[in-house]
C-alpha cells in the first residue's frame, strides 16, 4: 500500500509540473527518487534513494546531463537506500581523485530480506587517461547467509576481479557516444543444509564480458544497447533514457528498457526525481 502511494504521488509530480526557463548551473549534491519495475508486475517494483556529494563543483552545461558526475573526475561520496516488498539495500561508497587523475574507489552494501543477508565489499583502482575516458581494475567480495525455517541453511562466498574501460566521445550533431567495456571473473563456493543433516558443496567459477553504448542525441535523451557474453546464456538489452529539466534544481529522468532474443515480454520501466544544488 505505501509503495502504491508513493508511485501516485511521483506520477502526480512527474505530469503536472510546467517547464521553465532553467540554467545549468555548477552543482555539488546530487539526489534522487527512482521507482522501478517492469509492465508484468508495475506496482511490485522497488524505490531507490541517494545523495552524493562531489567535492569539487561539476559543470553540466556542456556535457550529456547523465554523464556529468563522470566527466567531472571529482573526488565524491555516496549514500543509498533501495526498498522493495522483500528487501532492503544500504550503500555506501566513494572515489578520491589525485592529482594525477589516478583513483581509487570504495564501496560496502548490506542486503537485508525475508531469507538472506548478505555483506559486500568492493575497491577499485583506476586512470582518467584523457578528459572523457578511464580505465580500472576492481575487485569485491560477497558473504550470503540464507535461511528457510529450521529446514535449511545456507551460505553463499563470491569473490570477483575485473577491469574495465569507459570512453565518451564528443560527436559534432549529436552530443556524443558513451561507450564501456568490463571483464569479469567470479569464484563461487556455496554450502547448505537441509533438515539438519543433509548437507551440500558446490563450487564454479564464472567469466564475463560485458559491453555497452549509450548514443546522446543532445544532453537529455539517449538511446542505447548491451551485450553480456558469459558461460550459459548471453543477454542482449536495448534501451533510452530522458532528463528532463523541470527548474534550475529539480528535473525528471525516466528509462525504459528490453531484453532482446529473450521469452520474456516485460519492458522495465523508471522513473525519478533529480535534485542538484
Amino acid at each position: 500500500m505505501l509503495i502504491n502511494r508513493l508511485n501516485l504521488a511521483l506520477l502526480l509530480a512527474l505530469t503536472s509540473t510546467t517547464t521553465l526557463a532553467v540554467t545549468d548551473n555548477t552543482y555539488q549534491h546530487d539526489v534522487n527518487l527512482v521507482y522501478a519495475s517492469s509492465t508484468d508486475e508495475f506496482s511490485d517494483g522497488s524505490w531507490d534513494a541517494d545523495y552524493r556529494y562531489y567535492f569539487t563543483p561539476v559543470s553540466q552545461d556542456t556535457v550529456p546531463y547523465a554523464l556529468s558526475g563522470f566527466l567531472a573526475q571529482s573526488s565524491n561520496i555516496r549514500v543509498g537506500y533501495n526498498v522493495s516488498d522483500h528487501s532492503d539495500f544500504y550503500l555506501i561508497d566513494g572515489e578520491y581523485v589525485f592529482d594525477s587523475k589516478w583513483f581509487i574507489g570504495l564501496s560496502y552494501g548490506v542486503v537485508d530480506s525475508d531469507y538472506q543477508d548478505t555483506n559486500n565489499y568492493g575497491a577499485k583502482l583506476g586512470y582518467y587517461f584523457n578528459d572523457n575516458s578511464a580505465v580500472y581494475l576492481k575487485y569485491s567480495t560477497d558473504n550470503t547467509d540464507l535461511a528457510y525455517g529450521t529446514y535449511y541453511k545456507g551460505e553463499i562466498d563470491v569473490d570477483s576481479v575485473g577491469l574495465g574501460i569507459r570512453s565518451f566521445i564528443p560527436l559534432e550533431s549529436t552530443a556524443g557516444v558513451d561507450l564501456y567495456a568490463d571483464l569479469s571473473y567470479s569464484h563461487r563456493e556455496s554450502s547448505s543444509t537441509y533438515n539438519i543433516d543433509t548437507q551440500y558443496r558446490y563450487t564454479s567459477n564464472d567469466t564475463s564480458l560485458n559491453l555497452g553504448a549509450r548514443w546522446f542525441i543532445n544532453k537529455s535523451w539517449a538511446v542505447g544497447a548491451s551485450h553480456t557474453i558469459q558461460d550459459e546464456d548471453d543477454p542482449s538489452t536495448i534501451y533510452t533514457s530522458y532528463y528532463w529539466r523541470i527548474t534550475d534544481f529539480i528535473s525528471a529522468q525516466t528509462s525504459i528498457s528490453k531484453f532482446i532474443d529473450s521469452d520474456a515480454d516485460d519492458v522495465f520501466l523508471a522513473l525519478g526525481i533529480n535534485g542538484r544544488f
